[in-house]
């Protein structure tokens, strides 16, 4: 079996309106995808396991991230803002040393960056 660096995909999951929600999905499966052929890295986005804005899910996908993070080699922050949940696994690849980057998509491509602390909030 090949033996691939495991990266953190650091996304917005918990949107409550099932069409928005579905979207979030989508653009996690997109970043993953993104990043897997960018650097050939094996990818662990929690969201795209355990979903929804339910108490058990955000519980259980706590756990599993916090397990999982701990082996990673960097996190990728994506999407068009920074949520509360993102935050908090921001704070936590910072204590464990892990590098940190932001994935912007635009019109003109894709720009990876090391991330930034101001980054806007979701309101």
């Amino acid at each position: 079996m090949e033996n691939r660096k495991v990266v953190f995909i650091c996304a917005p999951y918990d949107e409550k309106d099932p069409v928005a929600h579905a979207k979030e999905i989508n653009m996690v499966a997109h970043f993953r995808s993104l990043v897997e052929e960018m650097y050939h890295y094996k990818t662990f986005a929690p969201g795209s396991y355990i979903t929804g804005p339910s108490k058990e899910a955000k519980e259980i996908r706590v756990e599993i991230e916090d397990v999982i993070l701990k082996n990673c080699y960097a996190m990728f922050v994506c999407g068009d803002g920074v949520t509360d949940g993102m935050q908090v696994q921001i704070t936590k690849a910072k204590v464990l040393n892990i590098p940190i980057y932001r994935v912007v998509e635009g019109k003109k491509g894709v720009i990876i960056t090391m991330y930034v602390e101001q980054e806007k909030k979701y309101v």
